[in-house]
C-alpha cells in the first residue's frame, strides 16, 4: 500500500462540514449511539478512519483518488455553501457544487456502507439456508425448483456474492464517484428552500446526515412502511440535508415551496428529528441540545457532570 501516513485518515463526514456545527471554539459534542456523549472534541479528530475511501489496485496497492476528488468538491462547497446561507444569489457551478456535496453525502459515509454490506450478507446467508434446503430436496429425490432449472438464467453465485462481500469497501469506495454523477443533476434539479434559526435551538448533524420522506404518505401509511418510502424521484419527496447550526436546506418538486424561510422551534425540532431517526452518532455545538435528543431516542441519559 502505496499511501503516505499524512493522508491516511479519510473523513467520511468531512472536518469542514462538522465546523459548521461547532462552539466558538471550534468544538462539537458527539452523542454515540450507546447514549454517551463525548466532547468538546476537535472535528480533526472525529468520524475518520483510515484509508476509508482506499480503492485496491489489481497489481497491487492501492489509490485514494475518491478521497481526493471528495476533498476537491468538499473545497468549492465551503464558500458556496456560505453564500447559499448568507442569503447571495449562487450561480450555476456553485449550485452543482453543493448538489454534488449533498450527492456524496448519500453514499459516502460509514453507515450507508455497513447497511448496504449487511444487506449483501442477509441475502448471502438466505442464499445459503435455500442451497441447504435444495440440497436436502435432491437427497431425498425431489426435484428442485422450476427457478432452479433454468440454466439460460445467468446470476450472482454465492461465491460471487461472498466475495464481493469480502471486498465490499473496495467496491464502495468505487462506486460513490459514479453515484455522484447520477444523483446530482436530481438535487440540482429540484426547489430549494434555506430555513434559517438561531443559536438558541440550533440545527445539528449527523453521521447520517442527508434525509428524504414524504411527510404525508408517513402520516397515511405510519413511518418506517414500505408505502413511506420517498425516491428522488418521487414528486411529493422532501430532501433535507443541514448546513450549519443555524441554516438547513430543503429541497423539493414543489414548486410553491419559499426561497427562504425563518423556523418556528416546532420546526427546527422536526427537521433535527429526521437527522435523528436515520442516524447513529449526532454533533452539535450544544451539549445540552444532544441531552434533549438522548431522552428522547428513549436510550440511556448519561449522567451530567
Amino acid at each position: 500500500m502505496n499511501q503516505s501516513k499524512k493522508n491516511k485518515g479519510n473523513h467520511y463526514i468531512t472536518e469542514s462540514y462538522q465546523r459548521n456545527f461547532s462552539d466558538v471554539n471550534g468544538q462539537i459534542y458527539v452523542l454515540m449511539s450507546d447514549g454517551k456523549i463525548i466532547g468538546p472534541t476537535n472535528p480533526e479528530n472525529t468520524f475518520k478512519e483510515d484509508y476509508f475511501y482506499l480503492v485496491k489496485l489489481p497489481m497491487g496497492g492501492g489509490t485514494l483518488e475518491v478521497e481526493t476528488t471528495l476533498g476537491k468538491i468538499e473545497g468549492e462547497y465551503i464558500p458556496a455553501s456560505k453564500k447559499l446561507e448568507n442569503g447571495e444569489e449562487i450561480n450555476e457551478k456553485e449550485r452543482i457544487v453543493i448538489s454534488m456535496f449533498i450527492a456524496a453525502m448519500f453514499d459516502r459515509t460509514k453507515i450507508q456502507r455497513n447497511r448496504k454490506r449487511n444487506a449483501l450478507i442477509k441475502i448471502l446467508n438466505e442464499g445459503k439456508k435455500r442451497q441447504t434446503e435444495l440440497n436436502e430436496e435432491l437427497k431425498i429425490g425431489r426435484k428442485p425448483a422450476p427457478s432452479f432449472q433454468q440454466k439460460e438464467v445467468r446470476g450472482v453465485s454465492l461465491k460471487e456474492l461472498e466475495e464481493g462481500i469480502q471486498n465490499f469497501d473496495n467496491y464502495h469506495s468505487a462506486s460513490i464517484i459514479e453515484l455522484v454523477q447520477k444523483i446530482t443533476p436530481k438535487i440540482f434539479n429540484m426547489l430549494w428552500s434555506v430555513v434559517k434559526t438561531n443559536d438558541k435551538i440550533p440545527f445539528v448533524s449527523s453521521d447520517n446526515p442527508v434525509c428524504m420522506c414524504s411527510p404525508d404518505r408517513e402520516k397515511k401509511y405510519g413511518a418506517n412502511t414500505l408505502a413511506s418510502l420517498a425516491g428522488l424521484d418521487h414528486d411529493d419527496v422532501e430532501l433535507s440535508f443541514p448546513l450549519s447550526k443555524t441554516s438547513a436546506l430543503i429541497a423539493t418538486w414543489n414548486k410553491y415551496l419559499p426561497k427562504n424561510l425563518i423556523a418556528t422551534p416546532e420546526q427546527v425540532n422536526q427537521l433535527n428529528f429526521r437527522s435523528i431517526k436515520i442516524s447513529e452518532n449526532i454533533f452539535s455545538n450544544r451539549k445540552d441540545v444532544l441531552y434533549n435528543i438522548c431522552s428522547e431516542r428513549s436510550a440511556k441519559v448519561p449522567q451530567r457532570p
